[in-house]
């Protein structure tokens, strides 16, 4: 999901502008950080909140790009 919220920037920024592509882009970003995060050893006891985050990420883009096609 993260990868294609970064693909999903260049078709958004032809059609809507700029600030939804590189928001888009920096969801994906967010998202997938979630991922190399959690082979940290201190973060055991979190790894549940690093995945969740990872995911919330993405389903955030969806609902808001979701709301705005709505909008249109």
């Amino acid at each position: 999901m993260p990868l294609s919220a970064m693909l999903y920037a260049t078709a958004v920024t032809k059609i809507w502008n700029k600030k939804w592509g590189y928001f888009s882009f920096y969801m994906g970003i967010l998202s997938m950080t979630a991922g190399p995060i959690m082979f940290i050893p201190n973060i055991e006891v979190y790894l549940g909140l690093v995945q969740r985050f990872g995911i919330g990420m993405s389903l955030l883009l969806m609902v808001i790009v979701a709301l705005k096609l709505l909008n249109d």
